[in-house]
């Protein structure tokens, strides 16, 4: 197997290296020269109308069929290599169901440009993907890494550096151009549904500068940044993917926190921002009548001129693309006609609409095409000035020129692209610089003379999911491979599913236990709603009436450490997602894996010592398992031993 990167000391001369045309650079514009603007004007001179249209959309062949009968899309169909010759898009976002091996996945990328090029395109496409970095990846054999969550708990910028290098680089070897990364969402709302371990913090510096370093990262390694979700998705309990939040932040309050980090990743020299489906009413006061209800609305930041355009491209300057969120998302689909939707976010400043809709089966492409339809009539009316259109495509087409992607490129030998592909991505040399900056994330916050457990003896661990058990195990596994585990250690591995009942008896298997606890949500901490925590309560208790001790370990959002603090000891690791099998040697096509849980099991168990530092605040608990407005666990909270 080729061997790759990636050192630190590797990945830092990396991106000291100006990448030659790198999109903005440091000044937050896409600066271009003379032949490129020619470039430029010359093919926008060419396109049509419609051209332009579909230059604006990005598009996604995640499944195809109909109800139950979709099937996930890994090679191009007739159907959609059709579609891709018979109209010019900007580009396409790839997904898990097209990645689930690198070669392949990397085949189906090369097939897609040939598809565009049979179609006498006038531009690449650009291939997008959401490959952020622990929970949120889709390379299902790449390198997941521990998360940005995780990156920020190492409180180092290097290894924000270093990730985003070694993320770049898989995304090169499969040819994606494009990453929808760095989250740069502040979570300052521990409740927030979606984001989450996703954001490096609820600290606005923090986030601004593990940004930026994420986004040099990615650069180092020729691939554009997208970071999201302008102006902010930290502050909400809504999720929308499936509603339409509402966040009451005034400007000011924005401009103190959640703009912080954009604002430096303009600086930093992002190539994208992705707008979010959240009404602001404070800053947007207009209003739609949904069509879910008729029930006027609030119009959110993608369709908000005030927010895309008064604020973030002629207040904070930016002059890059911006495009929008997913707009099947429910925020979006279930409230607005998909063509007005489509109008509203391009008046508002949106350059690239993200899945304007579905290409599942012929009858949502024809109803896409339908869209395309009505959007060119708009424009020949001039209800959306061409003027607009061309401002839009000419960022876009610039775009393509800094990364050498407005002039089609040679085909390439598509066994040569897969095995290319299949050398990098997933390969042992990133799996190991993978593990060594997971060990700068392992925070400790609590620890009563209990951790680490280097004297032998019977030790068992326990967690919720199969999965979690395979990640244990490798850890456990490289612990004795590398000679720091005794030989009188004894360790067992039971998954805790189901059985609350037998807590006392798992109790009485040893004197010293690691329990791992998998917390999504709000109800995962109330032990009526959750069976996993009420089991938990009973072990802590019961491994102590024994004269025992215990260990937490929280895999998932660290908020609940202020759950299990009756514990020994606490650890944060934010990236609970396991292993479906043993990776082995890394010979051949390994599914990802979080490294989270093995290295932190790994150290716990005498393998090193942790130096994370705490990313967020962690509040109290109300006697309802609500969060308080005191914190338990200040920010910055750090342990060694």
């Amino acid at each position: 197997m080729k061997k790759r990167l990636l050192s630190f000391a590797a990945v830092l001369v990396a991106v000291c290296l100006v990448f030659t045309g790198c999109g903005q650079g440091g000044s937050g514009n896409n600066s271009s020269n003379s032949a490129t603007e020619n470039a430029v004007k010359e093919v926008l001179a060419k396109m049509t109308t419609r051209q332009k249209i579909t230059q604006m959309m990005m598009l996604r062949f995640k499944t195809w069929g109909t109800g139950d009968a979709q099937e996930p899309v890994r090679q191009l169909n007739e159907s959609q290599a059709e579609l891709l010759k018979s109209e010019q898009f900007g580009g396409v976002i790839v997904f898990t169901e097209n990645m689930q091996t690198a070669g392949n996945g990397a085949a189906f990328i090369e097939n897609m440009r040939r598809a565009n090029q049979a179609g006498n395109a006038l531009a690449d496409l650009l291939i997008g993907v959401d490959q952020e970095g622990g929970y949120v990846t889709r390379l299902a054999t790449g390198t997941q890494g521990p998360g940005s969550m995780a990156i920020g708990a190492s409180a180092d910028t290097e290894v924000a550096k270093a990730f985003g290098a070694l993320t770049g680089s898989e995304l090169k070897a499969v040819g994606i151009d494009l990453d929808f990364a760095p989250s740069v969402d502040v979570n300052n709302e521990p409740a927030n549904p979606v984001i989450g371990i996703r954001s490096f913090s609820d600290d606005a510096a923090t986030v601004a500068s593990m940004g930026r370093a994420f986004i040099a990262g990615l650069h180092s390694q020729g691939i554009m940044t997208a970071v999201k979700h302008f102006p902010g998705h930290g502050n909400t309990a809504t999720d929308s993917h499936t509603g339409l939040p509402l966040v009451l932040s005034s400007l000011s309050q924005l401009e103190q926190l959640e703009l912080v980090p954009f604002a430096e990743a303009i600086k930093g020299g992002t190539d994208v921002i992705m707008s979010a489906h959240i009404q602001f009413p404070q800053i947007e006061g207009a209003k739609y009548a949904s069509k879910a209800d008729g029930k006027e609305i609030y119009l959110p930041a993608t369709l908000s001129k005030t927010i895309l355009t008064d604020l973030l491209r002629n207040k904070m300057g930016f002059n890059g693309v911006i495009i929008t969120d997913s707009m099947v998302m429910d925020a979006i689909a279930a409230n607005f006609d998909a063509t007005d939707a489509a109008r509203l976010a391009i008046l508002a400043g949106a350059d690239m609409l993200l899945i304007p809709q579905e290409t599942r089966n012929p009858d949502e492409i024809r109803s896409l095409k339908a869209e395309i339809d009505a959007l060119t009539a708009l424009v020949d009316k001039g209800e959306i000035p061409m003027a607009r259109i061309d401002e839009a495509v000419t960022r876009i087409l610039t775009l393509k020129a800094n990364y050498n992607r407005l002039q089609l490129p040679e085909l390439r030998d598509l066994a040569k692209v897969r095995a290319d592909a299949a050398a990098v991505v997933g390969c042992k040399a990133n799996h190991d610089e993978e593990w060594r900056i997971t060990e700068k994330t392992v925070t400790l916050v609590k620890n009563e003379e209990f951790l680490p457990l280097t004297s032998g003896g019977k030790i068992v661990i326990v967690c919720p999911y199969t999965s979690e058990q395979t990640a244990i195990n490798y850890g456990i596994n490289k612990l004795k491979a590398d000679g720091k585990m005794p030989a009188s250690t004894e360790v067992s591995i039971l998954c805790y599913n189901g059985m609350t009942s037998e807590a006392a008896k798992i109790a009485a298997l040893a004197d010293k236990f690691i329990a791992v606890s998998t917390v999504y949500d709000t109800n995962d901490l109330d032990p009526a709603k959750t069976d996993w925590t009420n089991f938990l309560d009973k072990l802590i208790s019961a491994v102590h009436s024994r004269g025992g001790k215990i260990a937490v370990i929280s895999a998932q959002l660290p908020y609940d450490l202020a759950r299990f603090t009756d514990a020994d000891a606490l650890m944060a690791v934010y990236n609970a997602r396991g292993m479906s099998k043993d990776p082995g040697d890394f010979s051949g096509d390994v599914p990802q894996f979080a490294p989270n849980l093995p290295v932190a099991v790994y150290m716990a168990l005498g393998g090193g010592s942790p130096t994370g530092k705490l990313p967020v605040n962690v509040p109290k608990l109300n006697a309802d398992y609500s969060y308080s407005r005191d914190i338990l666990f200040p920010r910055g909270t750090s342990l060694t031993w």
